[in-house]
């Protein structure tokens, strides 16, 4: 990708990698509705919005991690907490990053094949 040169049969390949975090994305949003929780979101990054990240950033395919993504804002810290204690209860193998410390008030929550937030 870094080369710009992508043929027709690249991008292709690239919108049905793309696509391939739909069912993942769907199942994660049904599962936060049916806990109560009203995410917003998007079921997946646009092909050009790929192609533009890999363009600009020395990451590989493989290690982009908001390909689809759902946020849950929350009112507050406590809540934030109790989210993330249920979340990481409903769905096994999953990542916490704790991003407080930093800039962000968000943690983190991934798995394997997708990544959300849950802001206060």
């Amino acid at each position: 990708m870094k080369t710009g040169n992508l043929e027709e049969a690249d991008l292709t390949l690239l919108d049905d990698y793309r696509r391939s975090f739909g069912p993942a994305y769907e199942g994660i949003v049904d599962t936060l509705r049916r806990l109560g929780v009203q995410p917003t979101g998007r079921p997946a990054k646009s092909t050009p919005s790929l192609v533009a990240k890999m363009n600009r950033e020395t990451i590989r395919l493989s290690q982009v991690q908001d390909i689809a993504g759902c946020r849950v804002l929350v009112a507050d810290v406590e809540e934030q907490e109790r989210l993330v204690a249920v979340l990481t209860g409903t769905f096994p193998k999953v990542t916490v990053v704790d991003r407080r410390e930093s800039r962000h008030t968000a943690i983190a929550l991934s798995t394997s094949s997708l990544s959300y937030s849950t802001d206060r």
